[in-house]
């Protein structure tokens, strides 16, 4: 039983950070939207600005990087579940937003979704 409280718990924490990277990635884009609007209202070339979106992108590239990273993760994760037959609920952040309220459905992972 100790097995499927840790391993719930891991994957909950593995849902958060993929949640957590996303959240990332908007708040770049939106902050990468932002400074292009700032600039045009300063009326600024967009040679003077560039320096700072190279480092917005760079960013960008890391986060992504770091999500195909977590995700090859978490399907390696899922097989070893699997093989060794850990029944895992279905915890992920996502399943808790207002949107799916009410939606989430517990029970080993092979059933769900």
């Amino acid at each position: 039983m100790e097995n499927v409280f840790l391993a719930s718990a891991a994957q909950t924490k593995l849902h958060r950070l993929e949640a957590a990277l996303e959240d990332v990635k908007l708040l770049a884009g939106a902050l990468e939207g932002d400074l292009v609007q700032l600039r045009r209202e300063l009326n600024v070339s967009a040679t003077v600005a560039q320096s700072v979106m190279n480092h917005i992108h760079g960013a960008q590239a890391a986060v992504g990087a770091a999500q195909k990273e977590i995700a090859a993760g978490h399907l390696k994760l899922d097989a070893l579940r699997d093989r060794f037959a850990i029944p895992v609920t279905d915890t992920g952040v996502w399943k808790e937003s207002d949107a799916l309220a009410g939606c989430a459905e517990t029970g080993p992972m092979s059933q769900v979704g």
